[in-house]
């Protein structure tokens, strides 16, 4: 169902996430080199402010990590996230 976020696998200090943006569950793009996401998956809690303050007008919700997507579709992500 929900194909837009994997287990991270390690790469020198690149994590590639995994495959993005091949159902309609969730949608992923880069904006200005955050990452933004639309879909099912945007809930309450997630974030470090209110999410509310995080969606755009047009339903993308910032992130506000860093990040690229290749040409095989990947989710990279270029530093190290604390969790």
């Amino acid at each position: 169902m929900l194909s837009c976020c994997f287990l991270c696998k390690q790469e020198k200090s690149i994590r590639i996430v995994g495959k993005v943006n091949v159902d309609e569950y969730c949608k992923v793009k880069i904006e200005d080199g955050l990452i933004k996401i639309k879909g099912n998956i945007v809930m309450n809690g997630y974030g470090r402010d209110n999410v509310e303050s995080q969606i755009d007008s047009e339903g993308w919700f910032n992130t506000m990590d860093n990040g690229y997507i290749d040409d095989d579709n990947n989710l990279l992500l270029p530093e190290e996230i604390v969790i």
